[in-house]
């Protein structure tokens, strides 16, 4: 072992000293687009006008049909949704409820979640749908407005 040598660390070698970052300027959020002109009307889901649809948002259109889905499979309540809807719009009835349930706060219900995006594909004879004021069920309703029988 006479052919090792000690290990000797080297001195530290001095570095420069690290520059304070540059400063960061904050984001400003961008202007908000100015509103459109007042001759210019803003087009409305499947032609409905704004009146009608806050008519029915506030729960002011009188229900001429209700179906709850309360314990329904959602195939069962698919297929039970898609003949009631039928059978009111070939009956004449414009303004239905449909009661999914609100679910739990450990469980949200499933039937909450997908019927509203049934009820938008069906257009036609469905026009608009909205939640439910809390009379007719709140959260665990839905209005639906059918297209007008002519």
């Amino acid at each position: 072992m006479k052919s090792v040598t000690p290990y000797k660390p080297l001195p530290p070698e001095e570095q420069p000293p690290v520059p304070p970052p540059a400063p960061v300027e904050p984001v400003r959020p961008s202007a908000p687009p100015p509103p459109p002109p007042a001759h210019v009307s803003l087009p409305k889901p499947n032609g409905i006008d704004g009146q009608t649809l806050r008519r029915l948002a506030k729960g002011e259109r009188v229900v001429e049909a209700v179906i709850d889905l309360h314990g329904m499979t959602l195939q069962a309540a698919h297929v039970a949704l898609r003949r009631f809807v039928e059978l009111q719009s070939g009956a004449g009835k414009r303004c239905l409820l449909v009661i999914t349930g609100k679910g739990g706060p450990d469980r949200p219900s499933r039937l909450r979640q997908e019927v509203p995006l049934w009820l938008e594909t069906w257009s036609p004879p469905v026009l608009a749908v909205t939640q439910a004021q809390p009379r007719h069920g709140g959260a665990g309703a839905l209005y639906v407005l059918l297209q007008r029988r002519r």
